[in-house]
């Protein structure tokens, strides 16, 4: 894949009408294979699992890279069971956008900060989206979790392949932050 064509993949991403992953129907949420798939459903999760990744690619040295990821699937753990439980949490959903325009800002300006920061703020994205997540779910809740905590994982693999990629050049890697900048902001719109 070369640079155009990621590029070009981020800009289709920002100025696609989003596709939420939550839709306030809990039903489609029951079991492993439900799990798996959820966090692809919606350009939000999408974005901030990839972005995550991304951006430790791009600002953590190398053998602290999974740091970020780590925090983000134990943050999500923990906010699923939050959602799971029935605890309120409001503007979650605002939570998420901003989520994502924060990585997006964070790959535009290649923001590096200490790990234990970088492990907490990027942990705090991961409540909210694990709360999306955990708060729709019913029946086969473990099996639920243990799939969309798979494909986090596996979103964030995809993110660091792509922020290693992107590396290199300091201009394809702003503007595809910029991209899923401006793609969270159209998240707000909706």
């Amino acid at each position: 894949m070369n640079k155009s064509s990621i590029v070009l993949a981020f800009a289709a991403a920002a100025l696609a009408t989003p596709a939420l992953a939550h839709t306030g129907d809990a039903a489609h949420t029951h079991g492993f294979m439900n799990g798996l798939t959820h966090p692809v459903t919606g350009l939000d999760h999408v974005l901030a699992m990839l972005g995550v990744g991304i951006w430790s690619a791009l600002v953590m040295p190398a053998n602290r890279v999974l740091i970020a990821p780590l925090a983000f699937v134990a943050a999500m753990l923990a906010g699923a069971g939050l959602g799971v439980s029935g605890i309120e949490f409001p503007g979650v959903e605002v939570g998420i956008a901003l989520s994502v325009i924060a990585i997006g800002l964070l790959i535009t300006f290649r923001v590096s900060v200490p790990v234990a920061l970088a492990a907490a703020l990027i942990g705090a994205f991961g409540v909210m989206h694990g709360y999306a997540h955990g708060a729709e779910a019913e029946g086969g809740v473990l099996a639920y979790m243990a799939g969309f905590t798979l494909t986090t994982a596996a979103l964030h693999l995809a993110g660091i392949g792509v922020g290693r990629f992107l590396l290199a050049s300091r201009w394809v890697s702003g503007t595809a932050g910029a991209a899923m900048t401006l793609a969270g902001v159209s998240l707000l719109a909706i």
